[in-house]
């Protein structure tokens, strides 16, 4: 008993040791302080919020929920859609429910959805997964008489690259009767959106596997962007992102010309880690003014008209 208290205390302090010598910009530091991520957004207390849980297929992990403001509710002409992170190997919607809480809070219903993952699950799953969650999300907006609402498309670590994808491939929208103009906006958040640029690891393989494949190339965001995509684009990304490099995002507004563009606007967030470019859905920071004040300018947005 004494050996495996000493192991435990051994660990811990080991562990506490790491948490304060270990510098921003590599893995370790992002292992270590994902916990504190996780438990800033649990600890949000959820009280404007009522959740619906949607499912848009037969493995248990095709679902999404739905949050609506039940108080401080705005007739906003825009709902959220949200795609969690986490290596495209863990995570649920539910994690996440703190950003919903915000959104509320602002008077936004919020889409928060889950995907099938890896292992067992890899890119042309994931892709499956965005489209089955869209036309669920169309069929109960419609069931609501919410058929008017524009969708803002967001999402954080490799939730962003599901979400970038959703966005982008404009013909996988039509393909289903979507008309890509109800995508009013794309916000992301420490996002791999040039996956090319990623060192190997094995979350990436396992999502989309070797580089010099079509499935890679496939389940790349960068190459699906083209110039009939027209919609408001925000990135926040840290310069010190130990999880996803920090030039995937520069390699994306290069190759997409979008450096100096009006339609995107990014926030390099200086000294920035992997968790500080999402933690606005718990703490009251610039990144959470940044992401309010976007959604507001596109929700004041003349509308532009889409098919039904």
């Amino acid at each position: 008993m004494l050996i495996i208290l000493y192991i435990f205390l051994s660990l811990f302090f080991l562990n506490l040791l790491l948490f304060f010598l270990v510098p921003k910009g590599n893995n370790i530091y992002e292992f270590l302080h994902l916990p504190f991520f996780w438990l800033g957004n649990f600890l949000i207390k959820k009280d404007n919020i009522i959740s619906e849980k949607i499912k848009f297929g037969n493995h248990w992990q095709q679902y999404f929920r739905i949050y609506f403001p039940k108080k401080n509710v705005g007739d906003k002409n825009h709902i959220i859609l949200y795609f969690h992170g986490g290596g495209w190997m863990g995570g649920t919607p539910e994690m996440l429910t703190a950003a919903a809480q915000l959104f509320a809070n602002h008077g936004y219903a919020t889409v928060l959805s889950n995907y099938r993952k890896a292992p067992l699950f890899s890119h042309p799953d994931m892709r499956e997964d965005l489209t089955m969650c869209l036309q669920k999300l169309v069929e109960y907006l419609n069931s609501k008489n919410l058929k008017d609402k524009k969708i803002i498309i967001g999402g954080m670590s490799a939730g962003a690259t599901l979400a970038a994808l959703l966005a982008f491939e404009q013909k996988e929208l039509i393909k289903i009767g979507f008309d890509p103009n109800r995508i009013a906006g794309l916000f992301l958040c420490g996002s791999p959106i040039d996956i090319s640029i990623m060192p190997w690891s094995l979350p990436l393989y396992l999502y989309a596997g070797s580089k010099n494949s079509k499935k890679f190339q496939q389940a790349n965001p960068v190459n699906h962007f083209t110039k009939n995509t027209k919609c408001p684009i925000l990135l926040i990304h840290g310069t010190k992102d130990g999880m996803v490099n920090y030039k995937s995002t520069l390699s994306f507004l290069e190759k997409t010309k979008l450096k100096d563009s009006n339609q995107v606007e990014f926030y390099p967030l200086q000294d920035g880690s992997h968790m500080d470019s999402a933690n606005w859905s718990y703490k009251n920071n610039i990144q959470r003014k940044i992401i309010l004040d976007w959604l507001e300018e596109i929700e004041t947005k003349k509308a532009t008209n889409f098919r039904q």
